[in-house]
């Protein structure tokens, strides 16, 4: 994604009084958010409708819906290290598939176990641990690792940054309520032969839908073997009612502002309490620079450094817009949505 797609905050540090640049830099929100969640749009709306689990009542934002919550487990995910001792998961032989068909496994914890593609529910896939381990070695290209997502409220998995980078974009996303990573193996007819591929993540959205996503690099997409099988893979999930995406990265700016906002991680009761009047400067002013909101916080019994973080977390949450395609810092504009 190149930063052209992003409007700059250059115009604004120019000098311009706040008033004059508050419809641009309106439209300069509008159009980041706008592009960092299109890669969404083929397969649900990125609009957050009332009824979305992750729709804010009040002033909390609810990033796991209770009913996901209950059974999703904490820090249980992702597992780096094996003891030499324990039990390994035995990895049952995936049957032949049917002539045009799929089977996939998938990983409960104590056992795997087959299901037919188009037999798979949203439980098993929220409940799944991830089909393969994440192992390191020092002879590795990519290092594997874990990642905290606010919508999972857990770690979840990667095998590379650009995985990394993907499942943060994803984490995000309003209308993106689960994201689980390898849920599982499929096995399916191609080129007259029987195969397998696992996507690296599973994406759930608030209104169902099931996403699989392929994170590759633009040279490895471009192959003509992994343009087949992709659209071999997409076939497959397309006749189950699920859809598929081959992600392939976004600019590095855009990648380090997302992880800049995801590590903000007030307390709830600061969040709900300091932020408010934080965001109450910040529309009052009709916007302004984020040094410019620090001070003023702090005149006002806010920290400064308190008010910088309390502001990371409400553009995560989408209560304070910036252009998040230009680097983030004191003289970012902010603008209460």
């Amino acid at each position: 994604m190149p930063p052209a797609l992003f409007a700059s905050n250059d115009s604004m540090r120019a000098g311009h009084s706040l008033k004059s640049v508050d419809a641009l830099a309106g439209a300069q929100v509008t159009l980041a958010r706008e592009q960092l969640n299109a890669w969404s749009s083929p397969f649900w709306s990125p609009r957050l409708s009332e009824d979305s689990p992750r729709a804010e009542a009040g002033w909390v934002d609810f990033s796991t819906p209770p009913a996901l919550a209950s059974f999703a487990g904490i820090g249980r995910r992702a597992r780096l290290a094996w003891p030499v001792n324990s039990r390994q998961v035995k990895k049952p032989k995936l049957p032949a598939p049917p002539p045009h068909g799929c089977v996939v496994v998938i990983n409960t914890g104590l056992r795997r176990r087959n299901v037919p593609l188009d037999s798979l529910t949203e439980r098993d896939l929220i409940d799944c641990y991830p089909v393969r381990r994440f192992q390191r070695n020092y002879a590795q290209g990519h290092k594997p690792g874990t990642v905290w997502l606010h919508t999972n409220r857990d770690l979840v998995a990667f095998e590379s940054q650009l995985e990394r980078s993907f499942a943060v974009l994803a984490d995000f996303h309003p209308e993106i309520v689960h994201i689980a990573s390898q849920p599982m193996t499929m096995r399916f007819r191609w080129r007259e032969e029987d195969t397998t591929h696992t996507p690296d993540y599973l994406i759930l959205s608030s209104c169902g839908c099931l996403l699989f996503v392929d994170v590759k690099t633009p040279e490895e997409a471009a192959k003509p073997e992994w343009v087949d099988k992709h659209a071999a893979v997409a076939h497959q999930l397309a006749g189950a009612g699920m859809g598929h995406l081959v992600w392939t990265g976004m600019h590095q700016r855009i990648v380090q502002n997302l992880g800049m906002m995801a590590s903000a991680r007030p307390s709830d009761d600061d969040y709900n309490t300091r932020g408010r009047q934080v965001w109450s400067l910040i529309k009052s002013n009709l916007g302004g620079t984020l040094d410019d909101i620090a001070a003023t916080a702090a005149t006002n019994g806010v920290a400064a450094s308190e008010a910088r973080v309390l502001i990371r977390r409400m553009i995560w949450t989408g209560r304070v817009g910036t252009d998040l395609g230009s680097r983030f810092d004191g003289r970012s504009l902010l603008k209460a949505s």
